[in-house]
C-alpha cells in the first residue's frame, strides 16, 4: 500500500485540481482519460478502503517501447537515423533513412513520425516493427513542412494522408447510435439527424 504524508496529499490535491480545471481545453482532450485515472487513483489514496471496489486497467505491454527514449534523444539532438523496419506481411527488413520529428502514442502502440531523408516525404513507423536504429552522419533536415500540432487532425488513424478535407456523411444503425454518440469516431463528428431509423453524422476528413 502507498502511504503519503498530509503535505504530499495536499500537493497531489492541488495538481489534480489544476488538471481537472483545464481538462476541457482542446489541448488537454488527448489526456482526458489519463486525468480521470489520476483523479481516481488519488481518491483511492485518500480512502484506502475503496480499493476493494475499484480496479484500474493495467498498462499494456508495448513491443518496441524500449526504443522510445533513444528516439526522443535523436529528435532532441537532431540526428538522422537509419532504421531497419519490417512491415506486416514481409519477412525481411527495409532500411529507412529518416529525420525524426515526433514520437506519438496511438491507441495500442507507439510510433515515430518524420521525413524520409532522401525523398523528403512524411513517414510513420511503428516502434514494434523496428529492428535496429543507427545514427547517420548527414545533415539533419529541420521540419519546415509538417504542422505537428494539426498533423493528425484531418484523418483517422496514424498514417499521414494527403488530399483535401471533405465533408463525409455516415448513416449509423440504431443499435450503434449510442456507442457512436459516447465514443466519437473523430473530433469533427456532428449529429445531423437522429430518429428511429438510426443516426446520421458528419465528419470532416481527408478521404
Amino acid at each position: 500500500a502507498i502511504r503519503l504524508t498530509d503535505e504530499q496529499l495536499k500537493s497531489f490535491d492541488f495538481v489534480i485540481g489544476c488538471l481537472l480545471e483545464y481538462q476541457d481545453l482542446q489541448v488537454m482532450h488527448e489526456f482526458r482519460g489519463v486525468i480521470d485515472k489520476l483523479a481516481g487513483v488519488f481518491s483511492q489514496l485518500r480512502n484506502p478502503a475503496a480499493s476493494a471496489y475499484i480496479e484500474f486497467e493495467k498498462a499494456p505491454y508495448y513491443k518496441g517501447i524500449e526504443l522510445r527514449d533513444q528516439l526522443l534523444d535523436a529528435i532532441r539532438s537532431r540526428n538522422v537515423l537509419a532504421i531497419q523496419y519490417t512491415t506486416f506481411g514481409r519477412s525481411y527488413p527495409i532500411k529507412h533513412i529518416i529525420d525524426p520529428y515526433l514520437v506519438k502514442e496511438y491507441k495500442i502502440g507507439w510510433y515515430i513520425i518524420g521525413l524520409l531523408h532522401n525523398k523528403q516525404k512524411p513517414v510513420t513507423l511503428a516502434l514494434d516493427r523496428i529492428g535496429s536504429i543507427e545514427p547517420v552522419p548527414v545533415d539533419y533536415l529541420e521540419n519546415t513542412s509538417l504542422d505537428l500540432k494539426d498533423y493528425f487532425s484531418n484523418f483517422l488513424g496514424i498514417t499521414y494522408t494527403q488530399g483535401p478535407v471533405e465533408d463525409i456523411v455516415l448513416q449509423v444503425s440504431p443499435t450503434l447510435a449510442n456507442y457512436i454518440k459516447t465514443q466519437h469516431l473523430h473530433a469533427s463528428q456532428k449529429i445531423i439527424k437522429e430518429d428511429k431509423t438510426g443516426m446520421r453524422i458528419s465528419l470532416k476528413l481527408i478521404v
